[in-house]
Parts: C-alpha cells; sequence; structure tokens
C-alpha cells in the first residue's frame, strides 16, 4: 500500500482517519489470505512535543539519540502502541537514521526548518502472515 496521508503537525486525527479508511477498502476488495502487507510512503506522522519538553526534544535530536526521540516524541510509534490500533501488527525496522523531514541541504550539512518540527514522515511498515516472515537487512534515508 503506497500512502500519501493528511499533512501538517495538527491533522493526526485525520491521518487516523486515513488509515481506518484505507484499510477497510483493501478488507472489502482483497478475497483470501494474504501473505505479506506493505505500508509504505509518506505517512505524514509528526514529532510531537508540548513546549515544555522543547529543550529535551532538542536535545536528543543533536545528539542524535534517535531510539529515545522516537520512543518519546514520534506520533506514529505513540500511536502503535496504543491498544487495538489499526497498525497492531506491522513491524518497522529501528530508525538509525536523523529526522528528513523537513530540512534544507547545505554545502556542509544541513538545516531543519524553523517553522515545523523535525519528522520521520517517509515510512515503511510491514506485516506476514504466519506461515511467513518479512526480515528487513537496512532502513535508511537517501540523500536528494
Amino acid at each position: 500500500l503506497n500512502v500519501h496521508l493528511t499533512p501538517h503537525e495538527e491533522n493526526y486525527n485525520a491521518r487516523i482517519k486515513n488509515l481506518d479508511d484505507i484499510f477497510k477498502k483493501i478488507a472489502n476488495e482483497i478475497e483470501g489470505p494474504v501473505d505479506f502487507t506493505f505500508l509504505v510512503g509518506d505517512l505524514n506522522f509528526r514529532m510531537e512535543y508540548m513546549f515544555n519538553e522543547k529543550k529535551r526534544f532538542n536535545s536528543l535530536l543533536s545528539n542524535e539519540n534517535n531510539r529515545k526521540l522516537i520512543k518519546e516524541f514520534d506520533q506514529l510509534s505513540l500511536f502503535r502502541k496504543q491498544p487495538n490500533n489499526i497498525l497492531h501488527d506491522f513491524d518497522e525496522k529501528q530508525i538509525k537514521f536523523s529526522p528528513t523531514f523537513k530540512y534544507q541541504k547545505l554545502k556542509n550539512g544541513m538545516k531543519y526548518s524553523k517553522k515545523v518540527n523535525p519528522s520521520f514522515t517517509d515510512r515503511i511498515l510491514y506485516k506476514s502472515s504466519s506461515s511467513t516472515s518479512v526480515y528487513c537487512s537496512e532502513y535508511d534515508s537517501l540523500p536528494y
């Protein structure tokens, strides 16, 4: 499933509804068992923090401590931890690269936009049936 969910930080609930609608639609269209499902694209989930958490967020971002950054602030990761969510049986390889949204490429590196929170918006999630398995050998960002 290649998707481009509703953009903008404030549209979290719209993204959840997008996913619900997509999965309801394909449930009616697919006959029989499915061995693999891949959900890829611009899922548009953002890093979200309260004003009093900004210092901690920036500290984790500058240290490239993605595991803690994602665990605490990533909307998609937090949603997937909720009971009975639409993505409960999907997996994602651990992210070990810097946020890819939204930055400006410079000659000597990159800088993040000051207007929006740096985030991991482009994602790949996957699941397999009980008789098959998926192994993700690499998960990285590409420079453009």
